[in-house]
């Protein structure tokens, strides 16, 4: 019984496999939309405030509508550069799972129920004659076993 027990708890290849591929692609996903929103709002940011900086210079009196947006647009690409490094770190972090052929391959005999059929020991030339003893059956009528 305890034997049955492990079979069932035993993770299956494909599932290990498919959750690989799914916490794979999100992580992926994560970096590149990540990356994507840290460079946009980067070039908004510097633009920001190189116009602020452009105000205070000339000492315009609305300097404020370029500083706001310049703080708010900081802290946007701040955080997606944040959240853009630690999908990156989740990505590298993950442990590569193959794919199910290297997985069953690799497996204990213990751990597999069927094996692959090995050649047939009898030559390929030999015949299949009736199990019955006294009926006589030409050779055209005899079975070939099939390779």
């Amino acid at each position: 019984m305890k034997t049955q027990s492990n079979r069932r708890s035993a993770p299956q290849p494909a599932k290990l496999r498919r959750e690989y591929l799914a916490t794979k692609a999100k992580a992926q996903a994560q970096v590149t939309f990540g990356m994507i929103i840290t460079v946009s709002w980067g070039l908004l940011t510097t633009l920001c405030v190189t116009l602020t900086i452009q105000t205070v210079i000339m000492e315009h009196p609305f300097f404020l509508i370029f500083a706001i947006p310049s703080i708010v647009l900081g802290a946007i690409t701040y955080w997606a550069a944040k959240s853009t490094m630690a999908a990156s770190e989740e990505l590298n972090s993950l442990t590569p799972v193959p794919p199910v052929k290297e997985q069953i391959a690799a497996l204990p005999e213990v751990r597999v129920l069927v094996r692959g059929a090995e050649l047939p020991k009898s030559e390929a030339t030999l015949l299949v004659r009736a199990a019955e003893p006294n009926e006589c059956t030409s050779a055209n009528e005899l079975l070939r076993p099939t390779i």
